[in-house]
């Protein structure tokens, strides 16, 4: 077996440890859990890193009825994908950690989900089949469905039905052009699809990427399949949220750059500022809504909305710094929603409040919460020496230099960056600092756990922020071959033109 078959492998062989144990000793099934989740971490963490371009053999798995083709399983780990997969794993021990206490005596059904949708999530980001990504992405909506049936809060059963309803939209759709791909162009194989496209007539290729579109948008989500949204994650219990909204939706942003943009690269191209008008609609609703909302769950609901809005207009921008900073925007999202889902949970399963106007004498109280509540909310802004603001800074300027929108669209997305300061700034001093004395009982609540969660993806965010470099050079080579992909050309050759285009402009 490969490396990257252990990798993938990995979730799903903790999950069965975690259901062969009684799990009648509630400790003992969480110092497991959190030790396999470590390994996990630490082992996929050294092999990635330390390697480049990874790949398994390919084994023939099964044929795709109705199309002669032969699905095969291999996996392959690039600059694009290694990102995302660290990402997956080290939420994983914080997503464990963050559930203990609404898992209580359930902690090896609780983590055994949590196990399962992370493996799930990696084999969407590894295989280099079309149908087998299918596969994964669609199985990860089972761990969600019945972590949040079984922990989830008493709204649960009318929000995973709306789950339900808007992740079959997408990924139906996305089925039915996977199999009118392998039908037409008799593979499945990532490449040679890719390769193979201009044998589908224009017209069924615009149908095909309006699947494809509509698949990942739901995902991330974006306006207007976004509504499901902030219900699910209200709902959903503090370890599963850390991961729907730090690692799986970034799978919609990873469809996009490795699939709509290198499959459809004509209609990307035409239809690019229509998709970054309803984002950039998506930026500015998000961040107003956030500013109104008094639950603390559903404002980073629609942070996570305007956040990932930028992320979406970065991508269809096709130019090298946006694709840059849409990858370390996205990361850099991870670790500080993360965060804020964790602390947010804290506050919520030990006082059974989660309103902003519920608390605020938590500095005074619980100080330490108050700190990690702080820096979470200075990295969710992207101040400056956090990884999210390299990120923001890349889009922008990437998105500027595209020259696809003008100047005042570009203003208009960077103000919602503002927005984003004001409603968070204004949370924070209302739970933090304000008169109210009464905290329901947290002065008694310990905080090691959720400060041994948090304090690792804080730190990392100003790691990224003061050293981007492992980041940005790992994933240079995928960025160079999508702008190669979209304009014909080698990157010297497209800056040249663009030089060029400029000067006679001003002529």
């Amino acid at each position: 077996m490969s490396a990257l078959e252990y990798i993938l492998l990995a979730p799903f062989v903790a999950a069965v440890f975690m259901m062969l144990g009684t799990g009648k000793d509630g400790v003992a099934t969480t110092r497991l859990a959190t030790v396999l989740s470590l390994l996990i971490a630490i082992g996929t963490s050294l092999c990635l890193l330390t390697s480049g371009t990874l790949e398994s053999a390919q084994h023939a798995w099964f044929s795709l009825p109705g199309t002669q083709v032969d699905v095969s399983f291999s996996l392959r780990a690039d600059g694009l994908s290694t990102w995302l997969v660290l990402l997956v794993v080290l939420l994983l021990p914080a997503s464990l950690l963050g559930g203990l206490q609404r898992a209580g005596d359930r902690m090896r059904e609780y983590a055994a989900g949590l196990f399962v949708l992370a493996g799930c999530m990696i084999g969407a980001l590894l295989v280099t089949d079309l149908f087998a990504f299918y596969l994964f992405y669609e199985a990860m909506l089972l761990p969600c469905l019945v972590l949040i049936m079984a922990f989830g809060d008493e709204n649960r059963r009318a929000h995973v039905m709306q789950f339900v309803i808007y992740t079959m939209l997408g990924t139906i759709s996305l089925l039915v052009a996977v199999w009118y791909i392998a039908a037409t162009v008799h593979s499945t194989d990532i490449q040679t699809v890719t390769q193979s496209m201009g044998q589908i007539g224009s017209e069924a290729r615009l149908y095909l990427f309006a699947a494809f579109v509509l698949a990942f948008a739901v995902k991330m989500p974006l306006m207007p399949v976004h509504s499901w949204q902030a219900p699910v994650y209200a709902s959903c219990p503090t370890g599963l949220a850390v991961l729907l909204a730090g690692a799986m939706a970034k799978l919609g942003g990873y469809g996009f750059l490795r699939f709509v943009l290198p499959f459809f690269q004509e209609e990307s191209h035409h239809w690019a500022p229509v998709i970054m008008s309803i984002a950039a609609f998506g930026v500015v609703a998000g961040a107003l809504l956030a500013l109104a909302q008094t639950d603390m769950k559903r404002l980073l609901a629609f942070s996570s909305l305007s956040h990932l809005g930028l992320v979406v207009i970065g991508i269809f921008a096709q130019q090298e710094m946006a694709y840059s900073g849409a990858i370390i925007q996205m990361v850099a999202h991870g670790f500080s929603v993360a965060a804020l889902f964790l602390l947010v949970g804290w506050l919520e399963e030990r006082s059974g409040e989660r309103g902003i106007n519920d608390f605020g004498g938590v500095m005074r109280h619980k100080p330490v919460i108050g700190v990690l509540v702080i820096f979470s909310l200075l990295a969710s802004v992207a101040m400056p020496g956090t990884a999210a603001f390299i990120g923001e800074f890349l889009l922008l300027a990437g998105i500027y230099q595209s020259g696809i929108v003008e100047i005042p669209f570009v203003v208009i997305v960077g103000l919602s960056v503002i927005l984003g300061a004001v409603y968070m700034l204004r949370a924070m001093q209302k739970v933090l600092f304000g008169a109210q004395d009464d905290i329901h009982g947290l002065q008694e609540q310990p905080v090691g756990v959720v400060a041994f969660a948090v304090v690792p993806l804080l730190a990392l965010s100003l790691y990224f922020g003061f050293h981007p470099a492992p980041i940005l050079n790992h994933i240079q080579m995928e960025t160079t071959a999508l702008v190669e992909a979209d304009t014909g050309l080698p990157v010297s050759e497209t800056a040249t033109a663009l030089l060029a285009e400029e000067k006679g402009d001003q002529q």
